[in-house]
């Protein structure tokens, strides 16, 4: 029975299931919004803008639990780098258990930086599994972003499967999304980080969070979305090689998830962060 209502809930919810996406570790606890002037390897995938320093490079890995759900966990790595003009970002992602259903995506994406103004691509390929005895199916996507950043706002705008991708002929396509992400810089040691997602057929998502720089090593975001609509937060903490985070959200009726993350990032990165 309990493996009866957790297919139905993958049935009834389409947040529950990632598609084309990656799950960022600040995501729910920041409204599911980004800090474009500070992102995450995920965040770099996701966008395909830039926001690293030159020469800068990161990896994180991280594990979320949906609604308490064990048969709901996700595991993620992701990686980035910026070589002169160039960022480019991969990440790879299992979303559920391959005895019941499973998501498996790589997603890479490349942007290209000039003064203030970024443009860039993603690439992406995902499986998905129904148990063992019903093989599997793959499609693949693409999708354009483009960013700016003034010494107040930094805004995204990425559109994605736009090929409208299926998983089987004649099968309901993945429809395309645009999304607008906005960061504002305070004048102290904060940012508020904004979001709206435009999918046909589907409620507009809205999102909106604040990063508090609690010191040089350590800060704390909180945030809320809609559709469905959560409430989060969490902390990140620096150490030596790069950064610990944990965020929780709360859906009214479904409860609690969990994400934690490991990252390294690179010296030239970590000193940029203690300049923040």
């Amino acid at each position: 029975m309990r493996r009866t209502l957790k297919i139905l809930l993958l049935c009834v919810l389409p947040s529950v299931a990632f598609a084309f996406d990656v799950h960022d570790s600040r995501a729910g606890g920041l409204g599911r919004g980004v800090l474009l002037s500070h992102p995450t390897a995920v965040n770099l995938v996701n966008t395909a803008t830039d926001g690293l320093s030159r020469g800068a490079g990161m990896f994180e890995a991280g594990y979320y639990r949906r609604y308490e759900l064990a048969d709901l966990d996700y595991l993620f790595v992701a990686g980035a780098w910026r070589y002169r003009q160039m960022t480019m970002a991969v990440a790879a992602s299992q979303f559920g258990k391959t005895d019941l259903y499973a998501e498996q995506l790589l997603k890479g994406a490349v942007a290209i930086s000039y003064r203030r103004l970024s443009l860039g691509m993603m690439l992406s390929a995902m499986q998905v599994q129904f148990g063992s005895g019903y093989g599997s199916l793959r499609a693949a996507t693409v999708g354009f972003a483009g960013g700016v950043s003034t010494s107040k706002f930094t805004a995204a705008l990425s559109s994605d499967n736009l090929t409208s991708p299926q998983l089987i002929d004649g099968g309901a396509p993945y429809e395309a999304t645009h999304t607008l992400f906005v960061e504002y810089h305070g004048v102290e040691a904060f940012s508020f980080a904004g979001r709206v997602r435009v999918e046909n057929q589907q409620k507009p998502q809205f999102g909106l969070g604040q990063s508090i720089r609690l010191s040089g090593r350590s800060a704390f975001f909180w945030g809320v979305g809609t559709a469905p609509i959560e409430y989060g937060g969490g902390i990140e903490i620096d150490i030596p090689f790069g950064a610990v985070s944990y965020a929780a959200t709360i859906h009214p009726v479904l409860g609690l998830s969990q994400t934690v993350t490991l990252a390294w990032k690179s010296r030239h990165d970590r000193k940029e962060r203690d300049d923040f």
